[in-house]
């Protein structure tokens, strides 16, 4: 587990002992050599600004009308117009990267984010940026990593990883209209991720202070039957569900471990949370035209609520598919309470009914082998996102609270990553 701590991601590390001018190292980075782990996080918002609404007409969430007919009435628009705020005669939307292709983003439900850890030990240092995209070319990485090497920075310690959110902005190019020639690439967007990754690494290695290292783990698949469909003992109404991943593709394989470090401060406040799990952010669906970072942005939010410090999470191994989308999670309330079936007196009266029969009315509903049966959340739904960031921040915090002490963890070198 040690070794898994510092090589998710691809992490590097150098020798040598360290000079006295060696210990302030660029960005204020300490490379003092004394065994101590420093480290530093922060987060830097990104949202982009909303561009020109359409009407959706069909209300299936993506624009069929035509990209320079604002009124929507030519022959082959689909009656669905747009505003042209700008009056070009042309449609400039902000279309979310993922599902289908021509759905612009209308609203924000939460905010985009860049999220940096930087860790430093025995003269060498590392920064880890999570960004809530659904992926992030190797041209605008490169451009973070030139501006932080113009301050001292070594270019090869940026590791810097999107967490697949299927409810960002369209950071690819893919989600416009590829049959039409309309790509969702917005340049000047992707110049405020590049601030954004700069900003975030700066401030993190601005505020970094000494830290003890905690680090825990456990399969989902392992937290109750409630995550596990009947193909796996459990009692998931989706028959192929493990561990909170409905894989749609046979051979059914699943990486369900949730992984989590903690960096505390001498005074016992937490600095930082790593967090790590293979779950596709995209549990929102298609049918939806607001920003969000989806289910990790529900989980950052208890985990901080509960710890303090700042939540960086980067994905595990995506795979396809890796995902509860489509799949049942119990539902848990915005408040973190668990929603259990409830038995009604109709119920506890019916010989028929094994689950209620002679229980007092309000019992929750429970199978033979006295598992409690959850109501489950409504699908392609904010519900749903709510309840699949508390279930994974619930096991954060679990696996935290029994983790392991890390003593001693050098950082190594193993090459540059961009994921």
């Amino acid at each position: 587990m040690r070794a898994l701590l510092w090589a998710l991601g691809g992490l590097w590390g150098c020798g040598g002992e360290a000079t006295p001018e060696d210990v302030v190292g660029p960005l204020g980075i300490p490379l003092v050599v004394d065994g101590v782990v420093r480290a530093g996080a922060a987060s830097v918002e990104m949202t982009p600004a909303l561009k020109e609404a359409f009407f959706d007409v069909d209300g299936n969430h993506e624009f069929w009308g035509c990209f320079d007919d604002p009124t929507g009435a030519g022959e082959d628009c689909a009656g669905e117009g747009f505003q042209d705020d700008d009056g070009d005669g042309w449609f400039d939307a902000l279309f979310i990267g993922g599902f289908g292709y021509r759905r612009p983003a209308l609203g924000v439900h939460d905010s985009i984010e860049a999220r940096a850890v930087v860790l430093a030990q025995d003269g060498s240092y590392v920064a880890m940026v999570g960004l809530d995209l659904v992926g992030l070319g190797h041209r605008r990485i490169d451009q973070a990593a030139a501006r932080l090497a113009e301050e001292g920075f070594d270019a090869d310690r940026l590791v810097v990883a999107s967490t697949h959110n299927h409810q960002g902005p369209d950071t690819m190019g893919l989600w416009g209209d590829p049959l039409a020639g309309v790509s969702g690439y917005d340049p000047e967007y992707q110049d405020v991720v590049v601030e954004a990754i700069v900003a975030a690494v700066k401030e993190a290695a601005a505020g970094m202070e000494a830290v003890t290292l905690t680090v825990g783990a456990q399969r989902m698949r392992d937290r109750g039957a409630w995550f596990n469909g009947s193909v796996f003992g459990g009692v998931n109404p989706t028959a192929k569900m493990h561990g909170m991943i409905h894989d749609i593709r046979d051979p059914v394989v699943v990486s369900d471990q949730v992984l989590a470090v903690q960096g505390k401060a001498a005074d016992g406040s937490t600095v930082f949370t790593f967090t790590s799990w293979s779950g596709h952010p995209e549990v929102r669906g298609g049918n939806n035209n607001d920003l969000s970072a989806d289910w990790v942005g529900v989980m950052r939010d208890v985990v901080e609520a509960r710890l303090g410090g700042v939540v960086v999470h980067l994905p595990e191994c995506l795979g396809g598919m890796q995902s509860a989308l489509g799949g049942d999670v119990p539902l848990v309330e915005e408040d973190g309470t668990h929603v259990w079936q409830r038995c009604d007196e109709e119920a506890v009266a019916d010989a028929g009914d094994a689950e209620c029969f002679g229980k007092a009315s309000g019992a929750v509903r429970t199978t033979a082998e006295g598992v409690e049966l959850p109501v489950w959340a409504p699908k392609d739904s904010w519900a749903f996102v709510t309840s699949h960031g508390w279930h994974i921040a619930e096991a954060v915090l679990d696996v935290l609270a029994a983790g392991e002490t890390v003593t001693s963890a050098p950082i190594r070198e193993i090459g540059r990553a961009h994921v």
